[in-house]
């Protein structure tokens, strides 16, 4: 029993025993290659063999929390993984299993040939590269074209969606990256499965990561027109690395491939972040209006600033573009506020 994907049609063909199994035997079934390199249907059948997800940039804040979950899955069998990383990475954090393994690859210079070797054999690649690493995010993309068992790629992103604001910030220069990194991968016949999430909580409550005007150790926050009855998305890194851990390896990869997940914890109002800093500090925060004239300077500045402009704007507009499926959390504002204290 097989199935595979036209890279033309990107469409899903399964054979008729296939669409007789059970739920159960489908998520042991053997996975084939959604690239095909003839005019068959055809493809070598890879015998006795789980999803194989692989991970790129594992020690970041994000990839970190996505390794964590990734790594009990297949300590318990229900995947094999994959652990991309450069030569002078830490590999501390990864423990020696018959199911994880550990690869080299060279992005940066790159060595295609060592690169095409590492990526054989990946189904889901998920990549949780910084913006920073634009060589290496580009080259990935270039590498995995060349993998005839690559059945989705999940590109950095974790983040908002800034498409109708795009015009406005050129200093947000990284989100027309990503999205033409995004296109590039399309027109090699890659599937894309998105993660959006939330505004997060290192960013969002903290000084130390660039003040976006709500920081729960200073005990404020800002309003600009109505957000204080306007809800804001916020997510945790280690809910969002969670979830994404949880999706790639719950979901047959070709039911993922070209679709979109929006992944926040909470929602809170402006007037729900004043009582829930209130009751961490036993007063109430101060609260600073934003005019015009100080948005304009905050968006004028460099990314970060620019970045939390922008999030002004979305919070008073109740312009959140999120695209795919919505999935959301149950802890309060509160908990995760009281975490980046």
């Amino acid at each position: 029993m097989m199935y595979a994907m036209d890279r033309s049609s990107q469409r899903t063909l399964e054979s008729p025993d296939y669409k007789k199994m059970t739920d159960r035997e489908h998520s042991s079934s053997t996975i084939c290659s959604p690239r095909l390199n003839s005019s068959s249907y055809s493809h070598p059948v890879i015998p006795n063999m789980v999803v194989t997800i692989g991970l790129y940039n594992h020690n970041g804040m994000i990839g970190s929390q996505i390794l964590k979950h990734l790594l009990t899955r297949a300590q318990q069998g229900s995947i094999r993984l994959v652990v991309l990383h450069r030569r002078t990475s830490n590999t501390n954090s990864i423990p020696e299993h018959a199911n994880i393994e550990k690869r080299v690859v060279d992005l940066e210079t790159p060595d295609k040939k060592l690169n095409e070797k590492s990526v054989k054999g990946i189904h889901v690649l998920i990549s949780a590269a910084s913006n920073k690493d634009r060589i290496g995010r580009a080259e990935l993309v270039e590498t995995l074209a060349s993998s005839d068992d690559l059945i989705t790629f999940v590109p950095t992103d974790y983040g908002l969606v800034w498409t109708n604001y795009l015009p406005k910030w050129l200093n947000l220069g990284f989100v027309k990256g990503k999205a033409m990194l995004d296109e590039r991968a399309k027109s090699l016949g890659i599937n894309l499965t998105n993660f959006r999430s939330g505004c997060q909580t290192p960013w969002m409550f903290t000084r130390d990561h660039g003040d976006f005007g709500i920081n729960v150790k200073g005990n404020y926050l800002i309003r600009y027109g109505d957000t204080m009855q306007k809800r804001l998305p916020i997510t945790s890194p280690a809910w969002l690395g969670e979830k994404v851990a949880e999706i790639v390896s719950s979901h047959d990869p070709h039911q993922l491939a070209d679709r979109s997940f929006s992944l926040v914890e909470t929602w809170a109002t402006g007037n729900e972040i004043k009582e829930a800093f209130t009751r961490i500090h036993g007063k109430e925060p101060a609260v600073q209006e934003i005019d015009e004239q100080h948005f304009q300077e905050k968006m004028d500045k460099g990314i970060s600033e620019s970045m939390g402009a922008g999030i002004w704007l979305k919070w008073r507009d109740n312009n959140w573009e999120f695209d795919g499926e919505m999935i959301n959390g149950t802890r309060s504002v509160e908990e995760l506020a009281r975490e980046q204290l």
